[in-house]
């Protein structure tokens, strides 16, 4: 490590100390260097204990401040024995739960084309001894083929395949094979009850790439919508591919808290933030 490494490093570990104690701050810059510790989790309103890799993203769902709208929503909808389509499962934050909500009887189909977070996707399962969950390594998109993924640290939740190259000396870039929902689940003879879609901006590229499945079985999904790096033009073309065939549309989480929970988006509305959360009824 070099004098200029080790400084930023340590400038690092000041500031996630400030931000998250001690403790976190430290489990932080060891994850950062490709230590992971274990830590125990829970998710509201349920009875099961987890233990998971150290992640800050578990303290904030433990406690409840991550996404409440779509916690309670996912609770009291998904329940034994349904077949959940995870894209974009990043660590397994969402496909924990859903594998405990689906119950023995049902099943998980976690989609996470990232290296870095499918490893620990994959141990955070082992460790819990998680056996309805398949772990799918590829990415879903609108073509059958291969993708390049890119983010400036794999494992962060910003991986993309959608978003401009960028450059430094962290960036990196990874070949990945890429599917599209109507095919796989044509090839398996396997369709989802639910669908949860957290991709980094390439929502409108998986919903095109679904629309058989749109047309037959008018899919319920989760779904993310990413639109930092748009223009305005460009968020309301993506919203509009995401939502033309939608039959519902309801609100469950925002950066900007401007609408209430379950509340029905209207005809002609257009996302004015970077992130949303809705529930969509193809």
């Amino acid at each position: 490590m070099t004098p200029a490494s080790f400084t930023n490093r340590f400038k690092q570990f000041v500031t996630l100390v400030a931000r998250s104690g001690l403790t976190d701050g430290a489990r932080i810059v060891l994850r950062e260097l490709g230590l992971r510790t274990p830590q125990p989790m829970k998710y509201p309103g349920l009875d099961r204990k987890f233990v998971v890799q150290f992640d800050p993203v578990w303290r904030w769902i433990g406690k409840g401040i991550r996404e409440p709208g779509v916690l309670r929503f996912v609770q009291d909808r998904i329940g034994r024995g349904s077949t959940v389509f995870d894209v974009g499962a990043h660590i397994g934050e969402w496909t924990l739960l859903f594998s405990e909500l689906v119950g023995a009887s049902g099943r998980v189909i976690a989609f996470e084309p990232d290296p870095v977070a499918r490893a620990s996707l994959k141990k955070n399962l082992k460790m819990n001894g998680i056996s309805n969950v398949l772990v799918e390594e590829k990415c879903v998109s609108d073509k059958v083929g291969n993708a390049v993924l890119a983010a400036e640290r794999f494992g962060s939740g910003l991986s993309s395949i959608v978003h401009p190259h960028a450059a430094g000396p962290h960036y990196k870039e990874v070949q990945v094979e890429s599917t599209t929902l109507d095919q796989y689940c044509e090839t398996r003879a396997l369709f989802p009850d639910w669908i949860k879609v957290d991709a980094e901006g390439a929502e409108p590229l998986i919903v095109h790439g679904m629309q058989h499945l749109i047309e037959k079985l008018h899919p319920s999904v989760i779904l993310e919508f990413h639109s930092d790096a748009l223009t305005d033009k460009e968020r309301g073309e993506a919203w509009s591919m995401v939502t033309e065939h939608a039959s519902t549309i309801q609100f469950l989480q925002s950066r900007q808290k401007r609408h209430t929970y379950l509340e029905k988006l209207s005809d002609g509305y257009v996302p004015d933030c970077g992130f949303l959360v809705v529930y969509i009824k193809y």
